[in-house]
């Protein structure tokens, strides 16, 4: 039987060979690719710089067609439906990422193009009445690639980001910094019942909040991990402290998410889900095909993130 290691990998390089593919040419310029970004939050209604925070983040791609730049934004989605489709655009994180660019570049980003790669619910045959053998990796990857031979397994999607909207952003971008000023003045951290099971799983931190917060729990089951691994080493910026698209997002959806993992910067001993596993790899493995659109240089990362051993941090 193939280990959930194989068939992850796999499934990576079955997306990517598919994805190279299906767009051999682009109408596009890829003008960067994983970019970091510092950015200043303001009071939307004084203009004032926040004395407490900053923005920083990484964007997928940044790229331009006819003179206009867009951001990229890749996406792997279980279904690709309207639906779907739908749920983008109230996406928090693009419209942020480019109100933060038009910021850094000083000119304006005229919207993103979402990258969606559907994820092949196909599973490794394994021996019984129908087989005297388990699916050996070759034979499953030829599965794959007929499945990824279909081209409604891609999806682009394209949304212009009004000003409006970014206006709209900004003001809750700032109530949010205010917000978290009082819960650390009060050291209030509630939590959100509706958060602590999303998609039929757990939170990380449900462990800890089920336990109400038991010292073995946390002992035992999770460890230090310094906050914003993903981003370059912090530049001095003063008093204001780095905060970046995931760390508001957590403390929106659930304060108590959030503390434990940017207040006592822990997180759980076991590796992430698969889910999440997976969407790291592809997405390492798409900067490295939009970087030089050298296919074999993105397989080899795959084969490289997939064999990193549980105690090794993925790639962001």
């Amino acid at each position: 039987m193939l280990t959930d290691t194989t068939r992850i990998r796999a499934l990576a390089r079955a997306m990517i060979t598919g994805y190279a593919t299906h767009y051999p040419e682009e109408s596009f310029a890829v003008e960067a690719v994983e970019e970091e970004f510092v950015a200043k939050i303001r009071n939307p209604e004084t203009g004032a710089e926040s004395r407490s925070f900053y923005l920083a983040g990484k964007v997928d791609a940044l790229i331009r067609r006819a003179g206009v730049l867009w951001l990229k934004e890749h996406k792997t989605a279980a279904t690709i439906d309207g639906a779907y489709i739908d749920r983008l655009w109230g996406d928090f994180q693009t419209t942020l990422y480019a109100w933060a660019v038009e910021q850094v570049r000083g000119e304006p980003v005229a919207g993103v193009v979402y990258n969606v790669i559907a994820k092949a619910g196909l599973r490794p045959y394994e021996a019984g009445k129908k087989r005297k053998a388990d699916e050996t990796e070759d034979e499953f990857a030829a599965r794959l690639a007929g499945w990824y031979a279909d081209p409604k397994a891609y999806h682009r999607e394209e949304l212009l980001i009004a000003p409006a909207r970014e206006d709209v952003l900004r003001a809750e971008l700032w109530e949010l910094t205010q917000a978290l000023l009082d819960a650390r003045l009060r050291n209030v951290w509630y939590q959100n019942p509706s958060q602590c099971f999303q998609w039929g799983h757990p939170c990380a931190y449900w462990p800890i909040c089920r336990s109400c917060d038991n010292s073995n729990v946390i002992d035992n089951d999770f460890r230090h991990a310094d906050v914003h691994e993903e981003l370059s080493p912090e530049t001095d910026h003063g008093d204001r402290k780095c905060t970046t698209y995931s760390m508001w997002a957590a403390f929106r959806d659930c304060r108590r998410r959030y503390y434990w993992r940017y207040e006592r910067q822990i997180v759980p001993l076991a590796r992430p889900d698969e889910k999440l596993i997976l969407g790291i790899i592809v997405h390492a493995a798409l900067a490295a095909w939009h970087k030089s659109r050298d296919l074999a240089a993105a397989l080899a990362v795959i084969d490289t993130e997939s064999g990193k051993s549980p105690d090794q941090p993925l790639a962001f």
